[in-house]
């Protein structure tokens, strides 16, 4: 295969995999904060972020960003200089000696390359100074640029050499920097002195490196130079015997590569201690037979690209599956949180409004439309009985004798009070079920009692305007096609003389039909007015009609104190923090991340071996 079509099939392979990490980039991020977890080491869509679209070449020519890592003193800025002929900050006595990173890149292309496609998501500045690198207020995406002369040009590939801030300084913010560059590099020559070489942080980041990076050049400095070989293969021997013992240097690469295989098969360098290095004096020692200059500008450009870029997806896709996982987990545990709640709220809204009849709002609602319907001939100057049969006078006579004992008032209750009551005990017994169901330190008493009361002090749900509207609407049509009904106004009105539309028959039962109402009532504690009324509607022919009000009033008092005591009392304890977990862990948006987590990861095995 070609060189051009192992360039064409790379971008192809970036192409097919944007669409899915373009997903992973917009929907991960909400995700991931939303599960109120520690942050990762690495955050899923950061590296995903900083991967370049496509290859950036020059005339075709394939650029790799190459980066120095090390701890502090390994004499990574030294090597820099030494490739790239500028000078840098680097040794001293005071560390770190730089807070940002460097990107050289070669002076014969300088006018041709985007940086901006090669270093995605970063701020590029120009450096006007070398101590634009020693502002330690300097932000972590920014990066710095200036080119270095004589850049091979026969090697079949351009090299963009970058040098990184300390990450074992105590200066943690340079740790993020280097950490930065690292997540982009495509290769990565790291540096480090016998003192420091299996140090916990040197490992941290070791392990980093070979599970983001294309390739790995390891390079030991600063040995005695008394048997300086045998010191650099004991040292190297070492390194992989102790990686080994780690579990982590065990998680495998894309290609199924283990870390510490990947490790022990890098080129290994290797430089005694010298005040004056020279790039000379840095000597091979495993799996390299050129001198290390070469080994820098000889890297296989093209794989080293596919390969830090199969690497980065890995990387970024299992961090996003993990998230996928946790999300999926939590948004299921959340939901069933949540219908417990609407479960229990349902149940106290049922109980609050109970089976209650809105007798005297349905009679005045008649009341009113059938004085809208009465003649304008007729006088109230006499009681019209004389015109009724005998049927209406029992009614009107029964109504009278109500009105004028004790009986009048059995079963008839306001309905603020009984909702009120109703409401106080409902809340009590929420808030007691709830408490069991959290801990104290999610549900503190206190809160709950102060939020308890100040429900109990509110004011009650109002009836709806579309009840009203509804049952008005439907009463009008039948009264309207019956005008002869306004002979019943009179015995409506006595029915309702002094009582407002806020009495109730608390919890009458009428599935049966008005019919039976009598009888029904008297279970229900309506008392004698059962009989009166269901002998009225019967009458009027309102049976039906005043079946559906009250089962629409009913229905629609059990919405009205679901959602007050939704609003007013479970959302501010702990539905609200429910709600919003729901609104980002939406099961579409995580379907969508799972989906292209799989796409990826079957796009880089069918590409893997380009």
């Amino acid at each position: 295969m070609t060189e051009t079509q192992n360039h064409n099939d790379i971008n192809g392979f970036l192409v097919a995999t944007r669409r899915h990490v373009q997903t992973l980039i917009d929907y991960i991020p909400s995700l991931h904060r939303s599960l109120k977890e520690l942050q990762p080491e690495l955050e899923p869509v950061k590296l995903l972020e900083k991967m370049p679209v496509k290859i950036v070449d020059v005339d075709d020519v394939p650029v790799v960003a190459t980066a120095f890592c090390g701890p502090s003193g390994a004499g990574k800025s030294t090597i820099f200089n030494l490739v790239t002929q500028l000078k840098v900050p680097a040794g001293g006595a005071v560390r770190p000696m730089t807070h940002a990173s460097l990107v050289a890149t070669p002076q014969q292309i300088a006018e041709n390359i985007d940086l901006a496609r090669l270093f995605p998501r970063f701020q590029l500045e120009p450096m006007q100074a070398v101590s634009d690198l020693r502002n330690p207020a300097s932000p972590g995406d920014r990066l710095f640029y200036s080119t270095y002369p004589n850049a091979p040009e026969t090697k079949g590939l351009w090299v963009c050499l970058i040098d990184i801030p300390d990450f074992n300084t105590t200066h943690r913010e340079n740790w993020e920097k280097a950490e930065q560059m690292i997540e982009r590099a495509d290769s990565v020559i790291f540096t480090v002195y016998n003192e420091a070489y299996k140090s916990q942080k040197t490992f941290e980041i070791l392990k980093r490196v070979l599970r983001l990076s294309g390739s790995v050049t390891y390079v030991l400095t600063k040995l005695d130079p008394t048997n300086c070989r045998e010191n650099a293969t004991a040292i190297r021997d070492d390194l992989i015997a102790c990686a080994r013992q780690d579990a982590e240097f065990h998680v495998q690469r894309s290609n199924g590569e283990s870390l510490v295989d990947f490790l022990e098969n890098a080129p290994f360098y290797y430089s005694a201690y010298d005040n004056e290095l020279r790039i000379e004096k840095i000597l091979p020692l495993e799996h390299c037979a050129e001198n290390f200059y070469d080994h820098i500008f000889g890297q296989q450009g093209l794989t080293t690209i596919l390969k830090r870029q199969l690497q980065t997806i890995a990387a970024g896709r299992e961090l996003c599956e993990t998230t996928c996982s946790s999300a999926r987990h939590v948004q299921q545990s959340n939901a069933l949180k949540i219908e417990k709640c609407d479960e229990l709220l349902q149940q106290a809204a049922t109980r609050i409004a109970g089976n209650e009849f809105p007798i005297f709002a349905i009679l005045e609602m008649i009341s009113r439309i059938l004085e809208e319907n009465r003649p304008n001939i007729i006088k109230r100057l006499f009681f019209p009985l004389t015109k009724l049969g005998s049927g209406l006078r029992r009614v009107y006579d029964s109504i009278r004798n109500l009105l004028v004992t004790p009986a009048k008032s059995d079963g008839l209750h306001q309905r603020s009070e009984v909702e009120r009551q109703r409401l106080r005990s409902e809340t009590d017994r929420l808030i007691e079920d709830w408490r069991r169901l959290y801990s104290s330190d999610e549900l503190p008493y206190d809160k709950c009692r102060n939020l308890a009361e100040t429900l109990h002090s509110s004011e009650l749900p109002p009836v709806s305007k579309e009840w009203e509207a509804h049952v008005e609407a439907e009463m009008r049509i039948y009264l309207q096609k019956n005008p002869n009904l306004w002979i019943w106004l009179d015995v409506i009105k006595e029915l309702i003389k002094g009582a407002g539309a806020g009495l109730i028959a608390a919890d009458i039962v009428i599935d049966g039909g008005l019919g039976t109402m009598g009888t029904l009532a008297l279970i229900g504690g309506a008392g004698a007015l059962g009989g009166v009324l269901s002998e009225i509607f019967t009458l009027m022919g309102l049976r039906e009609q005043v079946k559906d009000a009250n089962n629409r009033w009913v229905k629609e008092r059990k919405t009205a104190y679901f959602n007050h005591l939704r609003d007013k009392l479970a959302r501010p304890l702990f539905l609200d923090k429910l709600l919003n977990t729901a609104e980002d862990l939406q099961p579409d948006i995580i379907e969508r991340c799972e989906a292209a987590c799989n796409e990826l990861k079957e796009i880089s095995a069918r590409n893997g071996t380009l």
